[in-house]
């Protein structure tokens, strides 16, 4: 064996160490590494999608990537209408399947199916988006990063056959790293990937995120430098009189929020219409709003640093409140390949600027117009995404002032619970994934964080169908947990050496005289067929091929040794159900 072949089979034998403690819950070193990797592969990403937006918006008008107010009334009209018209034709002609993007993608692709997510996807996401938002739908890109940093990630782990429970935390990290990225949050980007992509707080994936979004972070620094993404400035305090006006815009902005997932519905309703009629008509609407109001074309920052400087009367803020909400709902509910974060903290840093000009008159010593500013920005994306916690540590990190924290809390709450009880709304990603039929389920939640070889039983022997009395004894005696009965072309069978023992007490002294074979497909005994399963699936894949094939048992196929055989481990319907009925206890 030469040199290069030595080294090769050393890294093979190392990749499949790792793979197999990866199917492990505890898998902590093996899953900072890739936490680590995934870090530096999504920030490197989020620049390269951010490059792809920003630099033909700098040429396109006059070096300010926001400025679509410079633009003239038709092309106004026009940009987004031809832009729909080309995305239209080619989504026309990419299969139908790789038009699903976004968080709720990859909310989908996480609970339903293994956390792989499909590169076709993130090639429309990453092009398709980055057109959109140049030709100035009222849209953002950190939806679009999240997806990119979750396909991203999830395509390194199936690149290197990983166990699917790890492909969770990798879209996790992703996710995370993709936030943190976006806005120089990582804090809450962090605790947007556990409350909204993978929906738990546990350590095992909570480390490898943290080290996920820092690693982007810096490498967004590197690439932008440390400035922050938006103009914030130093909040000021607030007065304790001012706590119930400040409730009372949350529940103002929970209203709001609640129209927004209103009228998104609305438009997911037309999705039996061809994609190329919903984008025109998103073009059409957008374009229409944008002759009038052009501060709703694209992502809309340059808005809110308009508004934080005071530049913005309220007789243009409230008209665009409305038109942004709008736009941004046609856009996101008719398939238009953008996000919606950025573009509802452009709406609820509008609804702030309202609320804190109308403060500034009610308490006049105190109330500070960019204070609730960043108040209506947490309190909007918050109520829209259902994410409270991430949107008040974002806030936290993009302003710091831990004295913004218990205002914040108490507008995020509010608008929160306005909006999901009063108004009875569903997050908006949940909106969406509700009109492709996706449910999620607590149980196969819980079996995704686990692979099959971390439960596997290893304790069986093989053996063929026949099988000599004096060889029967001491199978017997070596005390397997298992016996597999495996003959070539025939399928396997999982039978208890208790029930060849006693059979053995009872007819061995007639075998032995007879000089007969024993027949373990035929003595009296409980057997289960087995059907295969790989080695990379989870938990909740083996429930699902259990539940399918109508058998209760499955054996691991080993890959690669022929001569020992192609069963790894074995799995019974009672191995999982030991593992998952103490983890729903624990869950509820």
């Amino acid at each position: 064996m030469t040199l290069s072949q030595r080294l090769k089979s050393l890294l093979q034998q190392q990749l499949e160490h790792f793979r197999l403690r990866l199917a492990y819950t505890d898998a902590l070193p093996q899953l900072v590494v890739l936490g680590l990797i995934a870090g530096i592969a999504t920030g490197l990403l989020i620049v390269l999608f951010r490059l792809a937006i920003s630099l033909p918006l700098v040429a396109m008008l006059g070096g300010d990537s926001e400025n679509f107010e410079s633009l003239a009334r038709w092309q106004q009209f026009a940009l987004p209408v031809i832009g729909a018209l080309i995305l239209g034709l080619v989504f026309h002609r990419i299969d139908r399947s790789a038009h699903r993007v976004g968080v709720s993608h990859v909310i989908e692709r996480t609970l339903q199916h293994q956390a792989r997510l499909p590169l076709k996807n993130m090639l429309v996401q990453f092009f398709g988006g980055a057109f959109a938002l140049i030709c100035g739908f009222s849209a953002g890109r950190e939806g679009p990063a999240v997806h990119l940093g979750a396909a991203n990630s999830s395509l390194l782990g199936q690149s290197l056959k990983l166990p699917n429970n790890s492909l969770r935390i990798l879209v996790g990290s992703g996710s995370a790293a993709a936030i943190a990225a976006s806005f120089n949050t990582p804090i809450a980007g962090v605790i947007f990937a556990m409350e909204v992509i993978l929906g738990d707080y546990t350590i095992v994936s909570f480390i490898p995120i943290i080290i996920a979004a820092v690693s982007a972070t810096i490498i967004s620094i590197l690439a932008f430098g440390s400035d922050p993404l938006l103009s914030v400035p130093t909040v000021s305090g607030y007065s304790l009189s001012e706590l119930t006006y400040i409730i009372v815009g949350g529940v103002i902005i929970g209203g709001l929020a609640a129209l927004f997932i209103q009228l998104q519905k609305i438009f997911l309703g037309f999705s039996h219409y061809s994609v190329l009629k919903r984008f025109l008509l998103a073009g059409l609407i957008t374009g229409s709003i944008a002759i009038f109001i052009p501060e709703i074309m694209g992502i809309g920052y340059d808005t809110i640093n308009a508004a934080v400087a005071g530049k913005l009367a309220l007789t243009l803020l409230v008209p665009l409140i409305f038109a942004k909400i709008l736009a941004t709902a046609a856009a996101v509910g008719l398939g238009i390949p953008a996000g919606l974060i950025g573009a509802n903290m452009v709406s609820g840093a509008c609804i702030g600027a309202c609320l804190g000009i109308v403060a500034s008159y009610l308490f006049p010593n105190t109330a500070d117009v960019s204070f609730y500013i960043m108040l209506g920005m947490a309190a909007m994306v918050g109520a829209v995404i259902n994410a409270p916690l991430a949107t008040l540590l974002a806030v936290m990190e993009m302003t710091y002032n831990p004295h913004i924290i218990l205002p914040a809390m108490l507008m995020i709450v509010a608008a929160n619970l306005t909006c999901q009880v009063v108004f009875k709304q569903r997050s908006a990603f949940e909106t969406t994934m509700s009109f492709r039929d996706k449910q999620q389920h607590l149980l196969a939640h819980i079996l995704q964080r686990a692979g099959v070889t971390s439960i596997m039983q290893t304790d069986f022997v093989l053996n063929s169908r026949f099988i000599e009395v004096p060889q029967a004894q001491q199978l017997v005696e070596q005390k397997p947990l298992w016996i597999v009965i495996s003959d070539v072309g025939e399928q396997k069978s999982l039978l208890n050496p208790a029930d060849l023992s006693r059979f053995l007490d009872t007819h061995s002294a007639q075998l032995l005289t007879e000089s007969k074979e024993i027949d373990l497909l035929e003595i009296p005994a409980t057997r289960m067929d087995m059907v295969a399963i790989h080695r990379q699936a989870n938990l909740s894949e083996a429930l699902e091929l259990l539940q399918q094939s109508g058998t209760t048992a499955l054996y691991v196929q080993q890959q690669g040794t022929p001569l020992l055989g192609d069963v790894a481990g074995i799995i019974t319907e009672s191995d999982l159900r030991n593992y998952y009925a103490p983890a729903s206890r624990t869950e509820s």
